[in-house]
């Protein structure tokens, strides 16, 4: 008898065989266990180490544990780890790319404030993006190597589609919303062609609870799309988000529109085929030549004079890797001033305010409570955004990073590794989103948002499941 294949999204997307990535992944867990546990004793003050020869390391490491997690994870270079992991060197490991090659910083830079840096504090803080890298590796291996195949199909196929298909409508509705609201926000501030103008007249003015949640919705609908594209809110959400895409590049802002779409891209990669690698390297090549050429446009917009643009995908590079900058004000704040690890309130710090304010407790000011580390970054250096490694480091020191890491990427890879349910593309796509979304921002608004997220689910399922009972044969 022909064995029939499971419908797309009900079956496990497990290739190649699973025995086999289960080997190879405690096999890549093993090394890369014995490589952490070196690492914390051993480099933890540079040993001699100059600024050209630490980041020439750090970028041999980097190289290194992306192909473990290619290998380890079954979806390779397509997987959400992978993917994840890849945000991760991009915005903390470009500006060690000039002093790898020169033992200098990147002539970008050098025309700002540089208060901030020096070869000392960089040494460090590639120790510190190291251990974060080796151990997001080691979790994606461990994930897989303990992973528990699942070899379930859909026992109510029916229903399963009628989630994807309210999913992706109430995914649709979020996309055209916060694009609708993320608009109208800034052309109230900057006039109706805003994303043609200057970057720099962006950020100062992009303040505001508005922005926040319009970039919430934009991003938990584009992951919701993708579970049913063709339905008519889906679909027109799906362009929606790529007009936001495209305003957002042009305007220079990047980062606002990197995480929506590789969330969308991860999630999309569990349910259909993924092409070639080749095709995720040329993108990337086409995208970074593209932030170059931001990179220039956004400091006077794009309506003015363009002769001296040029594309460069080092600078692209370079401009993305900012984030290190906060990994050299914790350490410049605990290891070099002594001041106290926060010991996980940054973490538990808005929980803690939603608590105080339930019970009336006397609550600080937001904008002075330090136990917000967005708050604290901003009020003793400046809008200079955040970090997954420093706050790691912020609130636990040096073992901190490879905890906090390992953690993430276990979860991430678990979570991404189940059949791909509604339930768990949904609830995959949320945690990419906010994982991304903490690479470069602090954990404050972490947790708002996934309680925002979760509650759009529950809420999407229960609908769907009125909808089966309303629309069933029986019925």
């Amino acid at each position: 008898m022909k064995r029939q294949s499971a419908p797309v999204g009900t079956g496990p997307l497990i290739t190649p065989p699973f025995p086999l990535h289960r080997r190879r992944a405690a096999v890549i867990a093993v090394i890369l266990g014995i490589a952490l546990t070196a690492w914390l004793p051993l480099l933890g003050h540079g040993f001699g180490f100059d600024l050209k020869a630490a980041s020439i390391r750090l970028l041999i490491v980097a190289i290194v544990c992306a192909a473990a997690v290619a290998a380890a994870t079954p979806g390779g270079v397509w997987s959400s780890t992978f993917l994840y992991y890849t945000v991760i060197v991009l915005f903390h490991c470009g500006l060690f790319l000039t002093p790898a090659f020169t033992g200098e910083l990147g002539d970008f830079l050098r025309s700002g404030w540089l208060g901030w840096y020096s070869p000392e504090l960089m040494i460090r803080a590639a120790y510190l993006v190291e251990l974060g890298l080796i151990a997001t590796a080691f979790g994606a291996a461990i994930a897989v190597a303990i992973h528990q195949r699942d070899s379930r199909i859909a026992k109510n196929e029916r229903l399963e589609r009628i989630q994807r298909e309210t999913l992706a409508d109430i995914g649709g509705v979020l996309a055209i919303a916060g694009v609708a609201l993320w608009y109208v926000a800034n052309a109230q501030r900057l006039g109706p062609l805003f994303f043609l103008g200057s970057y720099i007249e962006y950020v100062d003015s992009a303040t505001g609870d508005n922005l926040i949640l319009a970039n919430v919705a934009i991003t938990l609908g584009t992951v919701l799309v993708i579970l049913a594209p063709k339905r008519p809110l889906a679909a027109v959400g799906g362009i929606a988000v790529i007009l936001f895409a495209g305003m957002s590049l042009l305007l220079g802002a990047r980062g606002v529109a990197l995480i929506p779409i590789l969330a969308g891209v991860a999630v999309l990669a569990r349910v259909r085929k993924p092409p070639s690698p080749f095709l995720l390297i040329a993108g990337m090549v086409v995208v970074l030549a593209g932030i170059s050429l931001v990179q220039q446009v956004r400091v006077i917009g794009v309506s003015n004079d363009q002769d001296q643009v040029s594309v460069s995908i080092t600078a692209a590079i370079e401009e993305m890797g900012y984030s290190i900058r906060v990994v050299t004000t914790s350490i410049g704040w605990h290891e070099y001033g002594n001041e106290p690890y926060r010991m996980g309130e940054t973490y538990g710090g808005q929980l803690s305010r939603l608590m105080e304010g339930m019970v009336g407790a006397g609550r600080q000011a937001a904008d002075s409570d330090y136990r917000l580390m967005n708050v604290e970054i901003a009020n003793r250096v400046g809008p200079i955004g955040g970090s997954i490694i420093a706050e790691a480091h912020h609130n636990f020191g040096v073992i901190g990073v490879p905890v906090t890491m390992a953690l993430a990427s276990i979860l991430l890879t678990r979570v991404t590794m189940r059949r791909p349910s509604p339930i768990s593309l949904a609830l995959g796509g949320l945690l990419m989103t906010v994982l991304l979304m903490h690479v470069r921002n602090s954990f404050a608004p972490i947790f708002v948002w996934t309680v925002t997220g979760l509650l759009v689910i529950v809420g999407a399922l229960a609908l769907a499941n009125l909808r089966a009972q309303r629309n069933s044969p029986r019925a």
